[in-house]
């Protein structure tokens, strides 16, 4: 039972992370740009 739960769990658990890992990326490139472009002109 346990290990059922765990299966059922573990795909929810990655989707996060890799959800959340995906929009700090976003986010650091989006301000990395923005300093960038901010400093050219």
């Amino acid at each position: 039972e346990i290990c059922g739960i765990n299966h059922s769990f573990m795909p929810i658990l990655v989707e996060i992370t890799l959800f959340d890992f995906f929009k700090l990326n976003l986010l650091t490139n989006w301000l990395f740009y923005f300093c960038w472009s901010k400093s050219k002109y």
